[in-house]
C-alpha cells in the first residue's frame, strides 16, 4: 500500500474529486502500462508514486536505458526481496467483511539504493520526479520527489509563455487564410479566387497578431487555472467567454476587411469592441471549439483504443495517438459549430442584420441558414441539404482541426521543455536508510527537525492494524471489500475512517514517518491499493 498526502491538490483535481467526509472511491481496474498499453498481468513493473502512472519494467527501461543492476538489490533464493517486514495481517474473523490479502501480511520495507533526477515517460505528464529503484516481491517502485505538482506546473510555466507567445502568431498568420476563405464562401472555386491576387489571401491578418498571444494564453494557461477550480465544462465555458471578450472587435473587423477585399465597402467598425452583432453566435463557436481537445479528446482516445484492441492492431505511439484524439475530437466541433460560425460572418457582414432589432436578428438568421442550407423543390418541399453545406463543413474542419490540433501538441511541448529546463540530474550516491548510518554519517546537521531529515522519501509503507493487532483501519477495510485478485483501487480516506484514534492509525516503520502522520492526522488521504491474492 502506498500512500500519497491529500494536499497533492493537482492529482485529486486531474480525478475530479470532491473530498467530503465519506470514502470515495477513485478508480478500480487492471494495471496497464502508460507507454505500451499492453496489460501487466504479472512480474515486475514501474510506478510513478506522483503521477500514477504504471509502466512495464522493460517499456521503463528502453524508454531510459537504465541498466538494471542487481547487487544493489540483495535478493534471496526465492525472488523475495530482503528486509525489514511489517507484524503480520490479522483480522477480526468474526466479521464478514474484514479483508484477507495475503499481500498485507507483510509488507516489504522498502531498500532505496540509488537515486536520479528524470522525468515520468508518460507523455502527457512530463513530471520532474526523483526516483528511487526499490525492490519489492512483485514490483520495482519509482518513486517521486516531494515537489508537488503545482509548483512543477507553475516552474515550467516561463518557457510555456515564450513558446506560446511565439508560436501562437505563427499558426493564427498561416492559418488565416483557411478563415479567410470561410468568409468569401460564395462559391465552389474557393482557393483559386482566393489566391488569384497573392497576398489577398491574408487580408486582415495583421489585425489578429496583437490578441493572438493572449488568445493562446487564455485557451491554454487561464483554461487549466480554471479546470482545477471548476471543473473542465465550466473552464471551457468561462475560457470561451474570455476568449469572445478579448477577439471580437480584432475578428469582426477582419471578417470585414476580408468582406471588402472581394465584395465592396462597408465600416469595418473599432477594433477594441468587446460585443456586438453575432457575439452570441462567436460564444458559442468559442464553446465547441475549445471542448474538442478539452472534453472530447479523451473520450476518443479511449474510443480508438478499445477498437484497436478489438481489431487485434498495435495501438500506435502515445503522442501519435493523443495528437489524433485531438484531431478527430476537433473535427466533430468543427461539424457542430459551422453553421455557428456562419452566423456570426453574416451577422458581422451584413448591413441589415446589424440594424435590426432582437426578434428581427432571429428571423434573418433563421433565413440565412434556411437560405444557405436547406435545398426545397417548386412545391415548397424539403429536398435535402446544399453542396454548400458540405462545403462549409468541409472548411471548417480543415481550418479548426489544425489550428486546435497544432495548440494541442505546441502545448505540450513547451511543457516538457519547461519540465525539462527545470530538472537537475544528480549524481548517483548511497542512500542512508536508518537513522543510526545517518548519524555516523554525520549528516544530521540541518536546523529542520529529525523527523523531516528521516521521512526524504514521498512513498510510505505502514501497517494496516492497530497496535493491538486485533483491528483493521476501518477506511483500508472498506476499500477492500469487492476488489478482485489483481486490481488497483484508489480511495480517498478521510480522518475519521483513517486516522481513527492513537492505536488504530496507520503505523510505519521510522520514527520520522510517525512524526509527519500526527501532524497529517486531521487531513485526508489518498491510498492506492493492490490486491494481489486472497487467503483460502
Amino acid at each position: 500500500m502506498e500512500v500519497v498526502n491529500e494536499h497533492d491538490r493537482l492529482y485529486l483535481a486531474s480525478h475530479k474529486q470532491c473530498v467530503n467526509a465519506s470514502l470515495r472511491d477513485v478508480g478500480f481496474s487492471t494495471v496497464r502500462c502508460n507507454l505500451c498499453n499492453g496489460e501487466i498481468k504479472a512480474g515486475f513493473f514501474v510506478v510513478v508514486m506522483q503521477c500514477k502512472h504504471t509502466f512495464h519494467k522493460d517499456c521503463f527501461h528502453s524508454h531510459f536505458s537504465v541498466a538494471d543492476n542487481p547487487q544493489d538489490n540483495p535478493q534471496e533464493s526465492d525472488g523475495i526481496s530482503t528486509g525489514n517486514q511489517v507484524p503480520p495481517f490479522q483480522t477480526d474473523l468474526s466479521n464478514p467483511d474484514g479483508p484477507t490479502p495475503e499481500d498485507a501480511a507483510a509488507v516489504v520495507a522498502p531498500v532505496t539504493t540509488r537515486r536520479r533526477a528524470l522525468l515520468c515517460p508518460h507523455p502527457s505528464c512530463g513530471s520532474s520526479l526523483v526516483f528511487g529503484w526499490t525492490k519489492q516481491s512483485s514490483n520495482w517502485m519509482a518513486v517521486a520527489s516531494p515537489t508537488s505538482q503545482r509548483h512543477r506546473m507553475a516552474s515550467g510555466f516561463s518557457i510555456w509563455h515564450k513558446e506560446r507567445a511565439t508560436n501562437a502568431a505563427l499558426k493564427m498568420t498561416l492559418l488565416w487564410s483557411l478563415l479567410a476563405a470561410m468568409v468569401l464562401a460564395k462559391g465552389e472555386d474557393i482557393y483559386s479566387a482566393l489566391y488569384a491576387d497573392g497576398l489577398h489571401a491574408w487580408t486582415g491578418a495583421k489585425v489578429t497578431l496583437w490578441t493572438s498571444c493572449p488568445q493562446f494564453v487564455v485557451l491554454g494557461p487561464l483554461y487549466h487555472m480554471l479546470n482545477s477550480a471548476c471543473g473542465a465544462v465550466y473552464a471551457v465555458v468561462l475560457a470561451a467567454l474570455a476568449e469572445t471578450l478579448l477577439t471580437y472587435g480584432p475578428q469582426t473587423v477582419n471578417a470585414r476587411m476580408a468582406f471588402n477585399a472581394g465584395h465592396g465597402s462597408m465600416d469595418v467598425g473599432n477594433v477594441f469592441s468587446l460585443f456586438g452583432p453575432g457575439v452570441i453566435f462567436l460564444f458559442l463557436r468559442n464553446c465547441l471549439a475549445m471542448s474538442g481537445i478539452r472534453i472530447l479528446s479523451d473520450p476518443v482516445q479511449s474510443g480508438l483504443h478499445r477498437w484497436l484492441a478489438r481489431a487485434n492492431i498495435r495501438a500506435p505511439h502515445p503522442d501519435l495517438m493523443t495528437f489524433i484524439g485531438d484531431f478527430l475530437a476537433s473535427i466533430l466541433t468543427a461539424v457542430l459549430s459551422a453553421p455557428l460560425n456562419q452566423l456570426y460572418n453574416y451577422a458581422v457582414i451584413s448591413q441589415f442584420y446589424t440594424e435590426a432589432g432582437p426578434l428581427q436578428k432571429l428571423i434573418l438568421a433563421w433565413q440565412f441558414l434556411e437560405k444557405t442550407y436547406l435545398v426545397w423543390d417548386a412545391s415548397g418541399n424539403l429536398v435535402g441539404l446544399s453542396r454548400t453545406f458540405t462545403r462549409d463543413l468541409v472548411m471548417r474542419c480543415a481550418y479548426l482541426a489544425t489550428l486546435m490540433s497544432l495548440f494541442g501538441a505546441v502545448e505540450r511541448v513547451a511543457v516538457l521543455l519547461g519540465q525539462w529546463a527545470k530538472a537537475r540530474w544528480l549524481r548517483p550516491c548511497q542512500l542512508p536508510s536508518t537513522r543510526s548510518e545517518l548519524e555516523d554519517r554525520n549528516e544530521v546537521r540541518s536546523p529542520e527537525g529529525l523527523d523531516n531529515q528521516l521521512a526524504r522519501s514521498p512513498e510510505l509503507r505502514f501497517s494496516p492494524i492497530g497496535d493491538k493487532g486485533d483491528k483493521v483501519i476501518e477506511g483500508i477495510k472498506k476499500a477492500l471489500i469487492g476488489m478482485r485478485v489483481g486490481g488497483t483501487r484508489r480511495v480517498i480516506v478521510p480522518p475519521n475512517l483513517g486516522f481513527v484514534s492513537d492505536d488504530l492509525a496507520p503505523k510505519p516503520n521510522d520514527w520520522g514517518r510517525q512524526r509527519q502522520i500526527d501532524r497529517f492526522k486531521k487531513k485526508d488521504w489518498v491510498i492506492e491499493l493492490r490486491l494481489k491474492a486472497l487467503r483460502k
